[in-house]
Parts: C-alpha cells; structure tokens; sequence
C-alpha cells in the first residue's frame, strides 16, 4: 500500500530544484528527454548572445556568465558551424541554435554531464530564467517543446499561476494550428491570430458554406463589401441586397452566429477546464517528484549514518519507503538491518577521548581527552560531566575499582590520580615513570601501577601508601593481578614472556613461557573463555592468542584469532573479543573458535575500546566523542571448527553435509553433529575430493602420476571404481549438478619438444568411460571450471585470465568471455543459465550468456572479490570481497549480498581470511564458506521478510524532533509514520 500524501511544503528553492531535476531525470538514462528539454532552454537563452557578433567576444561573454564549460561547448558549437559555411561566416540566432544545442546534449551526456548541468542552470537563471527561454519557444512556434519546459516548470514547482497562463495560452497556440508559425509570446497579452482569420469566412461575415446547408437554405450569397464594422446592421442587410433574407431567415443566421460564439464560448471554457485539469495533473507529478526527491534525500542520509548510528538509519530508509516505496529504498532498509552502530556522542568541552573505561555496573563510562581531562558519561543519557582533574601531559590509562567507587587515572605526570566518585576528592600517588597501565586486585584493596619501561607499583587503596615495588627490566605491554589477588602478572614485549610477582613483596619474577616463535607480546587480559578453564590470557601480537591458566609453567595456545590487533577488548564471560584488524576497521571475534563474528562499522580512527560488563555495548574513543555498537544486533550464524585439517574440503550444494581428504585418509561431516567426523576412511587418500549432489558417492583424485580418481560409496566406504584418463596427475574434481558426469583437469605430460600440457577430461563416472577431452594449449593452466545446471556447458577460467565457454558434449569452443579490464577469480552460471558472473580484481562483472563475446556490465563494488554465488530464485548474488582497491580503504573482508536488477547491496557479513568453498543453500536462507577448518553459515532469511517491519523493530524508537527538522524539513512534525 502506498502510504498516505504528505501535506504540501512550501514552494521549494527554483534554483536547488532546477538543479535537483536535471541531475536526478536529465542526466538519467531512464529519462533522456529532460537532456535534450535542457539543451533547447540553454540553446534557445544562449543563442541571442552568439549571434552576429564576432565567435571569440560571443564565447568569452557565454564563458563569463556561464563558466568554462559552456564556453567550450559554445567554442565547439562555432567550430561546427564554419565547417559547414567557412571560417568567416558568423551565426544568426537561427543557425547557431540547432548546433549549440546537439553541442550541449552531447556534453550532458558525457562524463562532465552534471558539472554541465550546473552551469546550464546557472546561466538560464542568470540570462532571465526559465520563462524567457518558455517565451522564445512559444514566440518560435515550437508548441511541443514549450509544453514540455511547462511541465518541468510545475515539477520544479515554480509560479503556479504563471504556469497555469503559460499552459493556456500554449494549448490555444497548438490548437489554432501554429505548430510551425511564428505567433507573438504568452507576454503580449494579446490572443495569437488563428488560422480562421486569415483562411476563411468569420462568424460575422455570414457564415459558412456548413452553416447554410446545416439550415437547408442553400449556399449564403457572397457580400460585394463586407461591413467595416464587427456587426451587420438588419437594415443594412434588407436594403443592400434585393435576395436577402427575411426576418425569419435572419433571425435563423442570428442563432447561427450566436451558437458559434457560444461555441467559442464553449471552447474556451473546456480549455480552461482542460488547463484546470493539467494543473491539477501538473501538481499531482509535482508531489510525486517531490517525494521521489525526499526518498532518495533519505536513502543517501541513511547510507550515511549507518556507520555511526544504526537505529537513525532505520528510521530513515523507513520513511523513504513509506514516502516512495521504491527498491532503493527496499535496499536501503535492508542494509540498515543489523547494523551494530547505535550512536556517536559528542564529547562536549572535552578535547578529543584517547581512552575510556566502563564502570563495573556499566551505568558510567570515563574518557580521557587528548587535553589530558577526564569526563565521566551517564549511559543512560550519554551525557557527559568533566571532573576537576587534569594532567598537564595527558592521559594513557583509566580504571575503576571493581566496586565502582574510586577511578585511577595514570598518564605522562610521573603520578596515578585516584578520584574518589563518591565524595568528588582526589589523591595523587607519585610514581617513577609514565603510568601507562592500571589494575586493581579483585577486591579493589590494592591498585597497581606499570610504566612503559618496566618499573611497577602496588599501593594499598585504603591508606593510599604503597605496598611494593619492582621492575620488569624490559618493555611492559600489560599489567593484570590474578585471580586472587596475591600475584601482579606484567606482560613484556621484548622476549614474549610473562612475569609473575608477588603483589606483597615484589619478589619474582616467576617467568612464564609462551610460545617461542612469538616475536612481540602486545597486552595481557584475564577473562574467561566459555567452556576452557576460568582466567584465561589473551596475549597479543601481530595476532591475538589465548593462552591456558598461569602456574609458572609454559602455556600452550587455546585459540589463535586472524588478523586482530590492538586496541582490544573483551566480553565478561569472554565469550567474545572485540579489535581491530591489522589492514584496518573494528571486528567481533568469537574467542573459543577465533572466527570473525562481526564487523564494527565506524569513521575517523579509534583510539581505545571498552565493552560493557554485560557484553551488549562496545564503546570506543572517537575523535568525536564516544561511538557505541550494540552486540545484540549481530546477524544469526553457526560455526563449525572441523577437528581434522585436509588437503581438500567438499562442502555439498544444501551446506549440511561435507567430504575432506588429506594424507592420512578421509572424513565425512554432518554439521548437525558438530565438528566431529561422522565416519573416517584412512584407506581413500589423495589430493582434491567431490560429492555427488545426492552425498552418496565420493571422487577422490589420487596422488598419482596416472591420471587416477577413486569412486567410493559414503556409506559403507567401498570403493565402487577408479577412474583413468591416459595422462598424468588429477588435480581437480568435479560432478555435474545431476551427477551424471565427473570432470577434472588432468596434466599432459611434455613429449619430445612439445611443453606439458592440460586437459579437462569428461567422464560417465557410472560406465567408467571418458564421454570427451578439451585440451588447452602447451604450458597453459586451468584455474578451475564450473558446469551450467543442465551439465551442458563448462566454463573455464586460465592462468592468463582467458574464461572460455565450451560445449560438454563435443568439447568444442562456444565462445570467450570478452575482458572485464580486471583479473577474474571466479566464474559461475546463473541457475537459469542466462547470466555469466566473475568475482573481479575491481569487483563484480555480467555477461549475457547469449552474447558471451560482448562487453560485460561492470559493478565496482571497491573491493577485490575472489568467489561468488547465486541465490537459487532471486537476483542476488554473493560475493567474498577480500580487501578494498583502493589504499586509503581500510574495510575489513566481507560477504556482500548484492540485487544485481537495481544494482544495489543488502547486507555485509563479517569474514576472517577466506580459503576454501563458498556458496548460497538451496532455498537461499543461508550463506555458506568455508575458512581453513571453519565452517561458517550466515543466516539471511531475514531478506525474505517484511524489511520495513524488521528496520522498525530494531530501531525500537520514532524520529526526535531534531532529527525531523534536519532530514524531513518539508514536512510537518509526526505528518507521516515511517514505522506505520
């Protein structure tokens, strides 16, 4: 249902609504007349100053009230006209517009068309506006084109009583037949001559040769000299010709006259109705222009706030649908879905926030600027209130006690400033270095303090005195007590250990040893991991590892996450980490799997993060202020870590069952089950595996010089046959999607002089046989290949970047795929078999699968995408996009799903490094890849649903006021309901 109409907004800006409609419909290929409407306005407005003047005065003088790039387009419009009449000739107005015109078109439509576009703009205005470009069409005749600039006049919602004279006085201009004359503008006042007065009889020169006969009187006699007046006396008439009529025949010529004026009459109020009509129609194409400009205003403003506040882009692309349900805005609200960002707070008077800290019961929050003040936040409000502390040379750490009650804040003064929250006063505890770590013991009776090079103090929070000290003698990264407070563990950068000390008497240290290949140790954290031992450490380096329980002796690593570096954070239960990835951007690890869970979307850089003690809400120091991610709004999805590592892993097209092999045999999964094998076959080894789509049969290529794969039954692990090909090594295999047929690339080995070689060989795995062979040329190699749903067509991508398309039948070559400009990486078949996509160097690129040979369609999504996949009924893709093109990007991977029809994205799922398979299920609800020995589902159902229920759901509130009058500042307050 369409929602309802919006009252009416003030006549918007002429000038940012002239702008607006040529860049959104003049410049669109869905709307190539409002160019060509623009290029007669500027023609017809610019033609007076080109003409009979010399090219270099009338050029100089359109480039000083029209900039640069209509100068040239006149400049250019010149050079054409002397072509055709020589290099003196100059312009009339006449012969200089056609050619200003095409010139001008076809600068719209090139790459500079908008930059045009303005200027055009610029100029009509500058030159009289509109309107006297409307005269100059209407006075030339071209009634189509003045009804034209009319109805963009009421789209452009300019003077509607103009308009209203304007479309009048144009219908009677085309209905009198003036299409090609010349007639005198709308502004003369005077009703253009008719076709009538000039070529035939008036109603008051006796009628017509239709009106006499209409009475059944004959043919009028023609008057020698017709009356000087507008009126015939009856006098006149009875005296001046012996055969005029009498009274009754008058009388009947009376009526006859009459009824044409009274026809005029007539005429004239149907136009008016007609013109009432069109305005009304006019208004109505206005309102639909309008909120067409409102929605797309709001889609690009909810584009824009996701990054920081997730419910705000919600409400945004909401309401573009309800304003315009079009499918942008459906994919506008379908990015805003589960987006994590739910704020970014400004900080105030504070300077820059460098670090910030939760209280224990994660009701406040504190901030350290770069000014080196401190501010306490209300989260309930996030509101902020400065305290009366400062540090002349900044601040590097904050903690709270665990009861809440105190604040330690230690920086660059050579002190630790412990802030009493309860009665506002403050201690200051000298210290020998920079204070760049803190903690407090578990029953907050004990604060340590560690500086970047080594030294370490351990104070008594009740009498403020201190307990101990000691020295870590190399580069401190982290300091933490353990769990019962009696020991103070310091985590070093120098030699990748940690060292444990007595928090009483400073003796030690007691070195524990971490791994030995472990080069730098970034920060040590204690949490717990679900289902690990309590107290665990998260030590980081150029990745994060988790290490077991401290005891003095070496560790071994739990779980080890990709690509995470500091700043880091974790959840109370330490069921997940939150950091930032070494290429750049915020992400969600899971901390027993260390897969990527989630991406924090987020602008500027980010100096510290905290999570809340509940685990809902990660905080970060913005430049800004405080950005906040909610945790809870991570999309649904499950993981299973297989527990054998494989050469080859073959997920099945439904994603619940999978076949790897390795060197010492091979495994089945149902993931239902976990992470665990089902059934192990030590006996069937080799290099690369694949599973019929029914799951009942297994290929398996051998490590072998003979061109041997082994068929065996899952079931019982029998072998059924084996497979050769009179060549050399199988290096990949794969089943059609009926299961009728088995290809694999098999090397040629070199004869004589000639180089070794590749083929893809066919076989009819039931029979045994080889069905055909494609050979490719000598020293060529075959990346991989993919058949079309009906196993018909194959298509190849080669190492050179060459993706061929050929016929399994007869292996002949039925075409190759024209370049994209950019390396292909992965080529697949729409399920209908119509479409040919690629996962690009530069993104994403279409063929028409009848048309192989012509160029694709291109959709530069910023990122390098190495696999993509089809939904099964839908026109979405997924696509792995690995790293972004261009340096300053610094997006983490991701998953895309993209509606390739409208060319829009739907959703971004967070990914680690990608390795293996990649695919949609069958009923398109999930996403499926496989990272190493991780295998990752993504539950996407949710794009089948009611989006703008979901959109509303989780934004869980309604516009404030504020929000209102900066997006939706036509509109009355609470006039129209996103969510209703």
């Amino acid at each position: 249902m369409n929602p309802p109409k919006p009252p009416e907004p003030p006549l918007p800006d002429m000038r940012a609504g002239i702008r607006a409609f040529v860049i959104r419909r003049s410049l669109s290929f869905r709307d190539a007349d409002g160019a060509t409407v623009l290029a007669l306005l500027c023609a017809g407005a610019c033609a007076p100053v080109l003409a009979d003047r010399p090219w270099q005065e009338a050029v100089s003088e359109i480039r000083t009230v029209g900039g640069y790039a209509l100068g040239k387009i006149a400049e250019g419009a010149f050079w054409q006209f002397r072509n055709q009449h020589g290099d003196d000739a100059d312009p009339s107005a006449a012969q200089i517009e056609p050619i200003f015109a095409e010139e001008f078109a076809a600068a719209l439509g090139g790459d500079g068309g908008e930059r045009v576009a303005d200027a055009a703009v610029d100029l009509l205005l500058k030159l009289g506006g509109l309107g006297a470009a409307l005269d100059a069409a209407v006075s030339r005749g071209n009634g189509a084109t003045a009804t034209a600039i009319i109805d963009r006049l009421i789209l452009l919602g300019s003077d509607f009583g103009a308009a209203r004279r304007l479309i009048s006085q144009t219908m009677l201009f085309e209905s009198m037949g003036f299409e090609a004359a010349v007639g005198p503008g709308p502004s003369s006042g005077e009703p253009p001559a008719t076709a009538t007065d000039a070529d035939g009889p008036t109603p008051d020169s006796g009628g017509s040769a239709q009106d006499s006969e209409s009475d059944g009187e004959g043919p009028e006699p023609e008057r020698d000299e017709p009356s000087s007046s507008g009126e015939e006396s009856d006098t006149d008439a009875a005296t001046s010709d012996p055969k005029a009529p009498t009274a009754p025949g008058r009388l009947r010529r009376w009526i006859r006259r009459r009824g044409v004026v009274l026809g005029v009459f007539i005429g004239l109020a149907a136009c008016l109705l007609l013109t009432s009509a069109l305005t009304i129609a006019g208004q109505l194409r206005y309102n639909d222009y309008r909120d067409a400009t409102m929605s797309e205003r709001l889609i690009e403003a909810s584009n824009d706030v996701s990054l920081t506040d997730g419910p705000l882009a919600q409400l945004l692309a909401a309401a573009a649908w309800r304003i315009d349900p079009t499918d942008a805005a459906w994919a506008a609200m379908s990015r805003a879905v589960n987006r994590l960002a739910t704020g970014l707070f400004s900080a105030g008077d504070q300077a820059s926030p460098t670090t910030i800290a939760y209280n224990p019961d994660g009701t406040s929050l504190a901030t350290a600027g770069s000014d080196g003040s401190v501010a306490l936040w209300d989260t309930e409000t996030w509101e902020s209130v400065l305290l009366d502390v400062r540090m002349d040379w900044g601040v590097e750490s904050l903690e709270f006690s665990p009861d809440g009650l105190l604040l330690a804040v230690g920086g660059y003064d050579e002190a630790v400033m412990l802030w009493d929250l309860r009665t506002g006063e403050s201690i200051e505890l000298p210290f020998p270095d920079d204070a760049s770590y803190l903690a407090f013991d578990p029953l907050g009776t004990k604060l340590a303090a560690a500086g970047y090079f080594g030294p370490a103090t351990v104070w008594d929070t009740g009498t403020f005195e201190e307990v101990s000290t000691f020295d870590a003698v190399r580069t401190t990264t982290g300091i933490k007590f353990d769990p019962d407070g009696e020991n103070v563990i310091m985590s070093s950068s120098d030699d990748g250990r940690l060292l444990e000390f007595d928090a009483e008497t400073g003796a030690g240290p007691e070195v524990i040893d971490l791994d030995p290949e472990l080069v730098e140790v970034t920060g040590v954290y204690t949490f717990d991991i679900a289902g690990n031992e309590p107290h665990n450490f998260l030590i980081c380096d150029l990745d994060c590892l988790v290490w077991g329980e401290s005891g003095g002796q070496e560790l071994e690593p739990v779980t080890s996450f990709n690509s995470i570096y500091e700043p880091v954070a974790f959840t109370a239960k330490g069921n997940q980490v939150v950091g930032t990835f070494l290429d750049g951007g915020l992400g969600v690890w899971n901390a027993a799997s260390g897969a990527t869970v989630g991406i924090l979307p987020y602008t500027g850089s980010i100096h510290d993060l905290a999570v809340s003690p509940d685990g809902r809400t990660v905080v970060a120091a913005v430049a800004d202020g405080v950005q906040r991610w909610d945790l809870t709004r991570l999309g649904e999805r499950t993981e299973t870590r297989l527990t054998q590592s494989m050469n080859s892993i073959w997920v099945n097209g439904d994603w619940e069952t999978a076949v790897g092999v390795g060197e010492s045999g091979s495994d089945l999964w149902e993931f239902q089950y976990g992470g665990d094998p089902i059934e192990s076959y030590p006996e069937h080894v080799g290099m690369s595996t694949a599973m019929t789509p029914d799951g009942k049969v297994v290929a398996t290529a051998l490590e072998s010089t003979e061109a041997t794969v082994e068929l065996w039954d899952t079931e019982s692990g029998e072998s059924i046959r084996t497979l050769t090909g009179e060549g050399g090594l199988v290096s990949q295999v794969v089943f059609s999607e009926d299961g009728a047929m088995l290809a694999g690339v098999m090397e040629v080995p070199a004869e004589g002089e000639a180089e070794a070689g590749q083929e893809l060989v066919f076989w009819d795995w039931e029979q045994g046989e080889v069905r055909t062979r494609i050979s490719f040329d000598a020293g060529q190699s075959v990346s991989f290949f993919r058949f079309n749903s009906e196993g018909t067509e194959i298509l190849t991508l080669a190492g050179d970047g060459r993706a061929q398309l050929w016929d399994t039948g007869d292996g002949s070559l039925l075409g190759e795929l024209a370049p994209s400009g950019s390396q292909p990486y992965d080529l697949q078949f729409s399920p209908d078999g119509s479409l040919i996509a690629a996962a690009t160097s530069d993104g994403i690129a279409f063929w028409d699968r009848a048309e192989p040979e012509s160029d694709p369609a291109i959709f530069d999504t910023g990122f390098s995408s190495s696999s993509i996949a089809f939904d099964a009924d839908r026109p979405y893709v997924a696509v792995v996009e690995d790293y972004p093109v261009r340096y300053e990007d610094d997006r983490p991977p991701r998953i895309t799903i993209l509606d390739y029809e409208i060319g829009a994205g739907l959703a971004a799922l967070p990914i680690g490094s990608f390795f293996g398979g990649f695919g949609v299920s069958p009923d398109g609800n999930t996403v499926a890849l496989v990272e190493s020995d991780l295998v990752t589902k993504f539950d996407i159902s949710y794009l089948r649903g009611d989006i703008h229920a979901l959109a509303c759901e989780q934004a869980g509130r309604e516009l404030t006021e504020g929000e209102w009058e900066t997006y939706l500042p036509e509109l009355e307050y609470g006039s129209i309901d996103p969510c209703g």
